[in-house]
């Protein structure tokens, strides 16, 4: 027994518990369970695997119940967006049955990614159903940001994981391995970190964002993964490409110390040599990169070869799948490359579905944070560009690794046309202050703020 288990055990207790009252917070236990399962990480073992070894599933179902106490699985007629990501959700769960158990080219390895994928997919939409005004979309970033960094603190404090050649490894999450899939878990994360320390009110908040912040940089760069660091770019150009008005102000102070930071903490010249080594001309790449390319190559030709789909690890862990990489490897390899992995796997109705989830979220999320911006509402567009920032660098990290099938990324999607479905108001305080500075008559508008004999002492002055 140890201490950490301890903790750990009673936050989920009370997060479950309170859970069933508000289905956000039974979320936030399935988030917690999702970034530190105790089957998968060192504290884990003794109390917390004693009691059970399926924390997931004991998550979902308190989920479930949640939900079903609530009357959360009614959706009303203006959640467009919330009905679109849960039509398309079951288009994608039915797509992966079809496909597995009809064409599934490596039936074993097949069966635990289509588990992986399905589960995932039930878990993300039980997890956007909880979230259904500003209040909760704001919890459920918030845990996402919390949990990122328990995470990250028990990487580098609690010592899961160690380093073998120059990277991190030894850590998981569901459909996300070692230091290529977890860095993408790392890097969903950060633009929302930013979010809430630029713009949330309460200070501890800010200073468990900036905690985070911290955490999971280091984390991050002990990862030393391609796909991170150009997920890292992508999201902060879209930050700062995307925003507008007193928005970009907000927008240039998250990149500009988010690039300090990165300064700060990246001093291992093996960082950026294998930074720059995306960028190197073709004599320069080194054999990882240059392998890359080989293998999306393939990845193409299969594709267009088995347009449905060839099941889970299709490319390149199948006998249909070797002839496609044989001419340079005799042996199983992956893909590397999250749009080809879904495409050869679930086919291109598969690939093309979840495409259009993710524009059409990203679409929505931007109407929404211009509409936001024109009436003034700084903080709340200010979370839409941060969306759009984490899903521009989530898709394009996912170039480099086989995990774009991960549940988080469907998370996140739909969190997005949650927020494109909600109705933000401003705060009266806030507003009022708005009105005044931009009123043309100032005078008259301060007048209303007064009391008379206030007014009299200004004028005499």
């Amino acid at each position: 027994m140890n201490s950490t288990a301890i903790c750990w055990l009673l936050i989920w207790l009370c997060l479950s518990t309170v859970g069933l009252v508000r289905p956000v917070f039974a979320a936030i236990a399935y988030l917690l369970v999702f970034y530190t399962n105790p089957s998968a990480w060192w504290f884990g073992s003794g109390l917390l695997t004693g009691i059970t070894s399926r924390w997931t599933l004991l998550s979902t179902s308190i989920l479930v119940l949640s939900l079903l106490i609530n009357g959360r699985f009614f959706l009303r007629p203006e959640e467009r967006g919330l009905r679109t990501f849960v039509i398309g959700s079951l288009f994608l769960l039915a797509n992966v049955c079809v496909v597995h158990y009809n064409f599934a080219a490596n039936p074993l390895l097949s069966e635990k990614v289509f588990n992986e994928y399905w589960r995932g997919i039930m878990g993300a939409i039980l997890l956007v159903l909880a979230l259904r005004d500003r209040q909760e979309l704001n919890l459920f970033l918030i845990g996402v940001v919390a949990c990122t960094f328990l995470a990250s603190f028990e990487i580098i404090v609690g010592g899961q994981g160690g380093m073998e050649r120059g990277r991190l490894e030894g850590f998981s999450f569901p459909g996300a391995n070692g230091s290529n899939g977890g860095s993408v878990v790392l890097v969903f994360a950060l633009p929302l970190i930013g979010y809430f320390l630029l713009s949330s009110r309460n200070l501890f908040v800010t200073l468990g964002g900036l905690a985070s912040a911290v955490f999971t940089v280091e984390t991050l760069f002990r990862c030393n993964s391609r796909g991170a660091y150009v997920g890292l770019i992508a999201a902060g150009s879209t930050v700062l490409a995307l925003s507008r008005g007193k928005v970009r102000r907000k927008a240039m102070i998250l990149v500009a110390f988010g690039s300090l930071g990165v300064l700060a903490i990246a001093k291992d010249a093996k960082i950026w040599d294998r930074f720059y080594s995306i960028f190197a001309e073709e004599e320069e790449r080194d054999a990882s990169a240059e392998s890359r390319l080989f293998f999306w190559k393939a990845g193409i030709a299969m594709v267009v070869d088995y347009p449905f789909g060839s099941g889970g690890k299709g490319a390149f862990y199948s006998s249909r799948g070797m002839p496609y990489i044989s001419s340079q490897y005799s042996d199983f390899r992956s893909v590397h490359n999250g749009p080809l992995d879904m495409a050869a796997a679930w086919g291109i109705q598969g690939i093309s579905v979840f495409m259009m989830l993710y524009l059409l979220s990203m679409f929505r999320v931007y109407r929404k944070m211009q509409y936001l911006t024109e009436a003034g509402l700084v903080r709340e567009s200010f979370m839409g560009v941060c969306i759009l920032g984490s899903l521009a660098g989530t898709f394009i990290g996912t170039f480099f690794t086989s995990v774009l099938d991960g549940e988080w990324f469907m998370w996140l999607i739909g969190a997005g046309l949650v927020y494109a479905d909600l109705t933000f108001e401003a705060d009266p305080e806030e507003s009022a202050l708005v009105d005044a500075l931009e009123s043309e008559d100032v005078e008259e508008v301060t007048d209303d703020l007064y009391t008379e004999e206030e007014n009299q002492v200004f004028s005499r002055i």
